[in-house]
């Protein structure tokens, strides 16, 4: 006999409901006389810590002991109870259940004293030993009708549960073997009445509340969706997590969403099941490694974008700027987007972007700033009735594939360790029988690092498109000045670069350009010289004159110019020089650049506020296109 059995009574014969059933912390519940409101039985429920183990015990109020006839070793003085004539029973396997229905009747039909105190304490194994004691006796005998009309498989259901300071059974299994041996059943009672409870199993129910379940849950397999207390309904959803209600983990899956959608889209529903069951349906998925796809369905989205934008920020090459920059502002600040560097036309977000990957690809910058994945331990189902032991059978094939693993690999049934990767940053791993969850924690940001890249980032780019307030130099984004600096030279190459190309020269008007010029000479000579003879182009047969010696060629950017690029690959400050020759240092920048992509194959000089550098990457170059003949 269970607890379970005299509330069903209570409830059936004198309407008595059971209250405090939901309070799980102290496990305490009673039952009130009808007419005077006072407490009549004292009902509680306890797990022991080390074993796991339920044991259930009650208080009756029945009157005193006799001293004489039957004893049972089920019943025991009050242990809590401290005023009143009270009668203790432990409930278990021995417990005849029409002794206790015997000794409810006389508390409900007996004069009670008035007033009582309750002291809760654990109940600890010591309470197993339970000593010989008289129950009263009564005349008449007990009648429970409705008992007698219950359907054998419910009573044989009802048997099952047995909790008892010996019994190696949890909760949990205990609802999962009675799932198991009810899971066909079908019933034709209509569910009436209320029923609120946490953590509900059948033996919460009334025997006439466990006919209307099962007949509600057969019209739910069929696709009807009737009205039920929420409490009732999540016992049809722990029959599924426990491997109950379909032929396959996959089937249980879809079942198990198509309930919450036809429960809710009928009103049935509320937010905190469909809360849950989300979250089942994704423990679901990993404990079962069902494929990738169905556990993204079930997963939370506003977690699922979150960790797209943090995988963007780990894999930079392989998104876009615009997906690239969104990301960088969600973690950087929002207010990044609203930059007039981050607005320039053209460039300003590219930017932005290129720093961040060549941040990546030089400083580890999305290590730095976020760093490693932490390892959650991870408890699926820890808030519902779940038992984890449910139909675990080695496969015939003795192998299982554990989701979307990125290691590609199959794992042994037997091999401790399993992996399921939801996407590039949240994957789960099993290890010794126990679940983690790798993931990166957001707490751990280094916010400061990020947030000073980004910044360093938007005070260099307002000056390099000349745009904006300036901002006030800092410190927190040094670490990535270099990589800054970088960026910014390659895009001033690569702008250069562009408009060298852009230069088109058109050949087709030379032969005009040179006719026009002869026109001009002869209009410049004196009546002599046009008088002299031009000299006879040499005859074939004629010897070849001495051939003059050939002047050295002039070099490549003239004289000054090279003055100026010697000067530079010396160290030197070429401004006297360019002071001197009357050049512009653009101009002379543009020179000598020309000479060098010949040379070089690319610019070497840059003219910043009209002063000359030369690009460091390329000094042993121009010194080799000097002849070494510097002095550095």
């Amino acid at each position: 006999m269970t607890l379970s059995d005299l509330t069903a009574y209570a409830a059936e014969k004198y309407h008595i409901p059971e209250r405090g059933r939901s309070d799980r912390l102290t496990g305490l519940s009673v039952l009130c006389h009808p007419r005077t409101s006072q407490w009549i039985a004292v009902l509680l429920r306890r797990r022991d810590p080390r074993t796991g183990v339920f044991s259930e015990y009650c208080e009756i109020r029945c009157g005193e002991l006799m001293s004489d006839g039957d004893s049972r070793p089920y019943i025991t003085g009050p242990k809590y109870m401290r005023a009143g004539k009270w009668v203790g029973v432990a409930f278990g396997k021995w417990t005849e259940d029409r002794v206790v229905f015997r000794l409810f009747d006389m508390a409900v039909t007996g004069k009670q004293a008035r007033g009582a105190a309750v002291i809760v304490e654990p109940l600890t194994v010591r309470d197993s030993a339970y000593k010989d004691v008289p129950i009263p006796r009564e005349g008449r005998a007990v009648s429970i009708s409705k008992a007698n009309t219950m359907p054998k498989r419910l009573k044989e259901m009802r048997r099952m549960a047995f909790y008892t300071p010996g019994c190696d059974m949890s909760r949990e299994a205990v609802f999962y073997r009675q799932a198991v041996y009810m899971a066909d059943y079908e019933d034709d009672v209509p569910w009436t009445g209320n029923f609120s409870c946490y953590y509900p199993t059948y033996n919460d129910l009334t025997p006439q509340q466990q006919r209307g379940y099962f007949t509600w849950r057969a019209a739910v397999r069929r696709g009807e969706f009737g009205s039920i207390p929420l409490s009732a309904a999540y016992i049809y959803v722990y029959e599924l997590i426990n491997g109950v209600g379909g032929d396959s983990p996959e089937e249980r899956f879809h079942r198990l969403m198509e309930f919450e959608k036809g429960f809710s889209d009928a009103g049935f529903g509320s937010g905190s099941l469909r809360a849950n069951v989300r979250r089942w349906l994704l423990d679901m998925a990993v404990v079962n490694s069902l494929p990738r796809e169905l556990a993204l369905k079930a997963a939370d989205p506003e977690m699922l974008d979150n960790d797209a934008r943090l995988a963007v920020l780990k894999e930079p090459e392989n998104a876009s700027d615009d997906e690239l920059f969104k990301a960088l502002c969600f973690f950087g600040g929002k207010k990044l987007d609203q930059s007039p560097a981050a607005e320039y036309p053209g460039k300003g977000r590219r930017l932005f972007c290129q720093v961040w990957r060549t941040a990546c690809r030089d400083k580890d910058a999305f290590r730095f700033c976020f760093g490693e994945p932490t390892p959650v331990r991870r408890v699926p189902f820890d808030n519902a009735v779940y038992y984890p032991f449910a139909g675990r059978q080695k496969p015939s094939s003795g192998v299982v594939s554990y989701g979307f693993a990125h290691s590609g690999r199959e794992v042994c049934v037997n091999d401790p360790y399993a992996e399921y990767v939801l996407d590039p940053v949240r994957s789960y791993y099993r290890e010794k029988g126990m679940w983690y969850l790798l993931v990166y924690d957001l707490k751990d940001l280094n916010t400061a690092a990020l947030k000073g890249l980004l910044r360093e980032t938007d005070l260099r780019l307002r000056r390099y498109f000349k745009t904006g307030r300036y901002l006030k130099p800092g410190h927190e984004g040094d670490w990535a000045a270099e990589c800054i600096d970088a960026v910014l030279r390659e895009d001033l190459l690569a702008e250069k670069r562009a408009a060298r190309d852009s230069i088109k020269v058109d050949l087709s008007g030379l032969d005009s350009i040179r006719r026009d010029a002869a026109l001009t000479r002869d209009r410049l000579l004196t009546d002599e010289e046009r008088e002299q003879p031009e000299e006879a182009p040499p005859s074939a047969e004629a010897p070849p004159a001495a051939e003059a010696p050939r002047e050295p060629a002039p070099e490549p950017a003239g004289p000054p110019y090279m003055q100026v690029l010697r000067a530079l690959a010396e160290g030197r400050d070429p401004s006297d020089i360019i002071k001197a020759g009357h050049l512009l240092p653009s101009v002379a920048a543009d020179a000598i650049n020309e000479a060098l992509m010949d040379a070089i194959g690319d610019s070497a000089v840059l003219c910043e506020d009209g002063r000359l550098t030369l690009d460091e990457e390329y000094i042993e170059e121009v010194k080799e296109f000097l002849g070494g003949t510097t002095n550095g």
